[in-house]
């Protein structure tokens, strides 16, 4: 049997697709759900898949006249912080073989599955000769089967969520040999008339580009963007329409490729990326840099002592990355970040480097002394901090153990970067990198407590 719609057939559709689009859109959908079931009444064309029409079912509980190759689910899905759903094809690539059938079950809302196609007053999204299909507008629990017979990609939108980008792509075969989206047109339009053995009309016909944005092709010159001519119904010309922006948005997705269709087989909505299905993207975390200047002077009480040293702390979501440089000390023990304002002593938050077991240089491990105009530099980076307690940066401060001094023996306030640093007792600022801004000399690692990973840094001058 001809999958070629007859001339009565072509009439009928000739005259409801006029109800298709535009302002009445949903109407004329509903009306071609009476129109379906009339036929369904009757007892016409329900043991076959009709090739503009295809196989719709009011419910499950319908047996298809044949049993389904693939399946595709139309859905409204809530989108958590937002008060709009997300309306979608699932899978919305699909790789299939010519001749196989596919089920479009609704699961929620009201949907259509209709052809991008000139017939259907849309610029050509499928392959050349192909039918103008459409299902009627399916309810909850409905389903509607449709055979893609022909070779090539079918791109196919819902009438009344296509503006939400509710697109899919149906790959039939292998994917063309020029990578396009389309079987690139010939140039040539073969309007209904034609394809029932009346009239032919040569004009222009749009095609899609490699990224999915249609482009013209055309022997007459038309420039690219420009809406190509429509067939004739003899009342009058039938605009095309390209796809939405939300639509395309979809189709240029990197995995709807034809070749990523055929080589995945189909293609999750979910795995879409955000900005594809609309949804907010994830933003990077805004980093926010710290200070710190030490000093004996800053401990309270105040410690006597010739060690000084400065650092920079940078905070990523909840990572923190620390170098902080020490000079003129011995015996250093273990550094923490405290909580606790600059005239008070607080609580260790977050371990910086343990040298020893304990802050007293008992328990294992080793203190690091470090002289002249040498800097011990600590480095590293502490996961999974608090980053409000950073929102009050005056009140914490990087404390620095010895063995002399295990409460601290210099300590200093972290500081916005902006603000400016203090200067140390000594009137200098150590140097804790070269003219390349990469730390020399000799590095050891210290593992800490778990809580971050201390890398202290030997310089010369």
């Amino acid at each position: 049997m001809s999958n070629q719609p007859s001339d009565e057939q072509r009439t009928l559709f000739s005259t409801s697709r006029r109800r298709f689009l535009g302002a009445a859109a949903l109407t004329g959908a509903v009306a071609t759900v009476g129109a379906f079931e009339a036929r369904s009444q009757e007892g016409t064309q329900t043991d076959e898949i009709h090739p503009v029409y295809g196989f719709p079912a009011a419910s499950g509980d319908v047996s298809p006249p044949v049993d389904p190759d693939h399946e595709v689910t139309l859905d409204i899905r809530p989108v958590e912080g937002r008060e709009r759903p997300e309306f979608l094809f699932d899978p919305v690539g699909l790789a299939v073989e010519a001749g196989d059938v596919v089920r479009f079950t609704n699961a929620l809302g009201a949907h259509t599955v209709t052809a991008y196609h000139p017939e259907l007053e849309r610029t050509l999204r499928v392959p050349n000769g192909a039918n103008p299909y459409s299902s009627p507008l399916l309810a909850t629990g409905s389903y509607w089967l449709y055979r893609f017979d022909q070779p090539g990609i079918y791109d196919m939108y819902c009438i009344p969520h296509e503006e939400f980008g509710m697109v899919g792509r149906v790959m039939v075969g292998e994917p063309p040999a020029t990578g396009t989206p389309e079987e690139t047109a010939t140039g040539t339009e073969t309007t209904t008339a034609a394809r029932t053995g009346t009239a032919t009309e040569t004009g222009t016909e749009t095609t899609p580009s490699p990224t999915g944005t249609p482009t013209t092709g055309t022997e007459t010159g038309t420039p690219e963007g420009t809406p190509t001519e429509p067939p004739s119904n003899g009342e009058f010309d039938l605009p095309q329409f390209p796809p939405t922006e939300a639509a395309m948005r979809v189709f240029d997705d990197p995995l709807l490729a034809p070749e990523n269709i055929v080589e995945q087989g189909s293609v999750a909505w979910s795995d879409l990326s955000n900005e594809t299905r609309g949804l907010p993207t994830t933003e990077e975390p805004t980093e926010q840099t710290f200070t710190v200047d030490l000093s004996g002077e800053n401990q309270v009480p105040p410690v006597d002592t010739e060690a000084v040293g400065e650092g920079v702390l940078t905070l990523s979501g909840t990572s923190l990355d620390y170098e902080i440089g020490v000079s003129d000390i011995e015996d250093v023990t273990q550094a923490h970040i405290h909580e606790g304002a600059a005239d008070e002593n607080g609580p260790v938050l977050y371990t910086l480097v343990e040298y020893t077991g304990n802050v007293d240089g008992s328990g294992e491990g080793q203190p690091r002394s470090i002289i002249g105009d040498n800097v011990l530099v600590i480095e590293g980076t502490v996961e999974d901090v608090d980053p409000t307690l950073f929102e009050t940066p005056e009140t914490l401060y990087v404390n620095v153990h010895t063995v002399d001094n295990p409460s601290g023996e210099i300590r200093g306030q972290l500081m916005d970067e902006e603000a400016t640093p203090t200067e140390t007792p000594s009137g200098e600022t150590p140097t804790t990198e070269t003219e390349t801004g990469t730390p020399s000399g000799e590095t050891e690692t210290a593992t800490g407590t778990g809580t971050a990973t201390g890398t202290e840094t030997t310089e010369t001058s």
